[in-house]
């Protein structure tokens, strides 16, 4: 995505929900938001993103196509790596 914001996807009951941190003109533009992510088919999921109310697409990506966890989630012609810090 940008260096001014980083996506954290959790596990909830109600499902996945992608919680996004904002700075610089992302956060004038934005803010932090949290949204659910409906399962669409495969490794896709569909969100919405403020101020948009469409909903947008976002894929699981696997760098080596080995499985395991996803170690990218691309959105809206743009795609982001999955954090060091990022914990199950």
């Amino acid at each position: 995505m940008s260096d001014e914001a980083t996506i954290d996807v959790r596990a909830e009951a109600s499902g996945l929900v992608a919680s996004f941190t904002t700075s610089g003109r992302w956060a004038d533009f934005h803010g932090d938001f949290s949204t659910p992510m409906i399962y669409a088919g495969g490794t896709t999921f569909l969100m919405t993103m403020p101020p948009v109310t469409d909903p947008v697409a976002a894929t699981f990506l696997w760098e080596d196509g080995a499985g395991g966890p996803a170690t990218h989630l691309a959105s809206q012609m743009r795609v982001a790596p999955r954090s060091e810090a990022f914990t199950r």
